[in-house]
């Protein structure tokens, strides 16, 4: 992250939280690709029965993001958190098999991502291409990795989105689908996931603070 970009944010935090603890954080939420669904929701309040791999926003926090990510996971449901995310439909990562395509996965950057809090929609479609990020050296074999970067792979914003644990936010990705899409993971214990992960500052019990 550019370092004098978040210097300012936090200073500008720290006039309108005074006292307040801000510190740097991450909300993370995934939900399952499937062939027939176009329409992903990702819930960002703290419930129960959430993954360990998840990082949600309890109903007291405040969180201010600052960048957006959204990346493509190929989950082993049996070694969570050892997988890799990913900026593009990496064919190492996402190889063809039968049942699946990974030139299908495409079709998710050219839908639109949405932000609604209360009844405000504060992004009505922000085009998915801005999260299709393909290094200069991308993974060639089981054996290395694409060249990456956070400053690339997420989005910083023009401006600050403050996420209240109290309030409803819903956070929404759309797509095209078609006959015989193939999205969908179909080897054993093994899921194909698309990962909201905003970036920015966590300012606890700061809900009803503005």
């Amino acid at each position: 992250m550019n370092a004098s970009r978040e210097r300012q944010i936090y200073n500008t935090l720290a006039k309108q939280f005074p006292g307040q603890i801000i510190s740097p954080g991450y909300l993370r939420i995934e939900t399952e690709l499937k062939n027939s669904t176009g329409t992903y929701l990702f819930p960002i309040e703290t419930t129960s029965g959430g993954l360990p791999t998840e990082q949600k926003l309890d109903r007291n926090d405040l969180f201010v993001v600052t960048a957006l990510g959204i990346f493509l996971l190929r989950e082993d449901s049996t070694k969570l958190g050892v997988d890799v995310l990913q900026s593009y439909p990496n064919k190492i990562v996402f190889p063809a098999a039968a049942g699946f395509n990974p030139d299908h996965l495409e079709a998710i950057y050219n839908g639109k991502f949405q932000l609604k809090i209360q009844s405000k929609v504060n992004i009505e479609a922000m085009s998915m291409h801005a999260f299709r990020v393909i290094p200069e050296t991308q993974q060639s074999t089981a054996d290395n990795k694409s060249q990456y970067s956070l400053d690339h792979a997420a989005y910083p914003l023009g401006t600050l989105i403050k996420l209240k644990g109290t309030m409803n936010v819903e956070v929404k990705v759309e797509f095209n689908t078609f006959d015989a899409m193939q999205i969908q993971a179909v080897a054993a214990n093994t899921k194909h996931k698309l990962v909201f992960h905003p970036y920015g500052y966590l300012i606890k019990g700061a809900a009803l603070a503005v």
